[in-house]
């Protein structure tokens, strides 16, 4: 760089003497800060793959509960539905007793008396109604069978797509894992560093007197971030041991 003259004032920066070059006697270069921010940067993109998988994960237990309430709301109106089947059944069996009921009496008495006989044809003719909105219902109830079917089908494909998202989400705490296990294997990669830097401090302070105070203080900046450091690993260990948990605690609910 050269030295900067004013001309309107030629006395102001003016070095009459030669400047020695180059003139810069060290360069440091703070690789630990370097190492640490990139570290939190990473801590970061964890947390956030975190929460975006915990999102995840809550809005598809909200679809399931939905989903199982629609189911046991459609449980409820097929039991309704066998009920009255069963009690359509029993009304067809008391209707068929009462046809035969009244045919044996329709048998004895048509023996004694032409208008007799006429009564009983009239008879005779509601019953063939009544059989006729028996076979109504009869055929209702085949319709609303099919319908149980139908229903017990798309049961099984809503438990098919319901495994395969149980497979995804297996598989994305399996990345989990592996992604804790290199995060620790830096973690230890940085605490290794951090050693070396102590190292190198110590071997300063045995061979610079004057520069005491400055590397007390440069340790205790170490012991902080080093505490620090420990710190945030120990919470990131604690909130992935918190999320394998609360999978395992859901995919147990579900097995059960």
């Amino acid at each position: 760089m050269a030295i900067y003259i004013n001309k309107e004032h030629p006395g102001v920066f003016c070095n009459t003497e030669t400047v020695p070059e180059p003139n810069q006697v060290e360069f440091r270069r703070d690789y630990l800060s370097e190492l640490i921010e990139q570290q939190l940067v990473e801590n970061r993109k964890l947390q956030h793959s975190f929460v975006h998988m915990q999102l995840s994960q809550n809005d598809w237990n909200q679809h399931q509960s939905i989903q199982y309430k629609k189911l046991d709301k459609r449980i409820n109106e097929l039991k309704e539905l066998q009920e009255h089947q069963e009690a359509m059944e029993h009304q067809v069996i008391d209707w068929l007793e009462k046809i035969e009921d009244q045919n044996n009496i329709m048998q004895q008495t048509i023996n004694y008396d032409q208008r007799i006989h006429n009564d009983l044809l009239h008879q005779v003719n509601e019953i063939n109604q009544s059989q006729k909105g028996i076979v109504s219902q009869i055929h209702h109830v085949e319709i609303e069978h099919k319908e149980i079917v139908k229903i017990l089908e798309e049961f099984t494909s809503m438990n098919k797509v319901l495994i395969s998202r149980v497979e995804q989400v297996m598989s994305a705490n399996e990345k989990v894992e592996q992604h804790m296990e290199a995060q620790n294997t830096v973690n230890q990669q940085i605490l290794d560093q951090i050693t070396s830097v102590d190292e190198t401090q110590k071997d300063v302070l045995s061979r610079v007197d004057d520069h005491e105070g400055l590397m007390e203080k440069i340790l205790r900046q170490v012991d902080h971030l080093r505490s620090i450091l420990f710190e945030r690993t120990n919470f990131i260990e604690e909130k992935l041991e918190k999320v394998i948990q609360s999978s395992a605690d859901y995919f147990q609910k579900i097995k059960n």
